[in-house]
């Protein structure tokens, strides 16, 4: 790691001790999603970072961090959603019995329509339309590129190189809200872009991935 970079990190508690919070401030605001690493809702307090990254929002919704959804953005036309690891994104085949985010954001703002998806065990930020016309704009966008798509991801290792990318052929979910690689007259090209971001303490890096599929 660049030795300049590495002395720029603290503990997300350290940042939060330096805005004025007093330890109880920062175990509560833990404990019920208030205080968000990269806009996300963290609790992992002794995770070294960037002081830019982390924020404090009082007066956000009460959530456990890294298991409920958590709502970004919203206008009248649209929701930007956190969507926690282990929900579906939409109804899957044979499991109607389980939570699926777009239902979630229905039963908040009365209605509300997929425009793309991310896999069950997957947890990251989605776009869910809130009316018809604004579904059917984002999906057009979508499908002639006009949208960006990037992610964040943190993995283990360091990569070999700066930059790489990687090209698949994806087919339907089975119904258990995950998409695999194969072969078929459904299967869609993918082409991802990844970039390394920060190479961070105890043998992880920051990738950022860029979808053109």
């Amino acid at each position: 790691m660049d030795s300049e970079l590495e002395s720029k990190l603290m503990t997300v508690r350290a940042v939060l001790r330096e805005q004025g919070l007093s330890n109880a401030e920062i175990k509560q605001g833990a404990e019920r999603g208030k205080i968000r690493l990269w806009g996300v809702p963290t609790a992992d307090m002794g995770r070294l970072v960037l002081p830019e990254h982390v924020e404090y929002v009082p007066g956000a919704p009460r959530l456990t961090p890294g298991r409920d959804v958590a709502i970004l953005y919203r206008d009248e036309d649209l929701a930007v959603v956190w969507k926690p690891s282990g929900l579906l994104s939409v109804k899957a085949q044979g499991r109607g019995g389980e939570r699926d985010l777009v239902s979630y954001v229905g039963k908040l703002f009365g209605q509300a329509f997929a425009v793309h998806r991310l896999d069950e065990q997957t947890s990251g930020v989605m776009m869910v339309a809130l009316n018809e016309r604004t579904q059917f704009e984002i999906k057009r966008l979508l499908e002639h590129h006009d949208v960006e798509r990037r992610y964040l991801a943190l993995v283990r290792g360091f990569p070999s190189e700066e930059r790489w990318s990687m090209e698949t052929d994806l087919v339907r979910d089975r119904g258990d809200g995950k998409r695999g690689s194969g072969q078929g007259d459904d299967a869609k090209r993918a082409f991802t872009e990844f970039k390394l971001v920060e190479k961070l303490p105890g043998g992880t890096s920051l990738i950022e991935a860029t979808l053109e599929t």
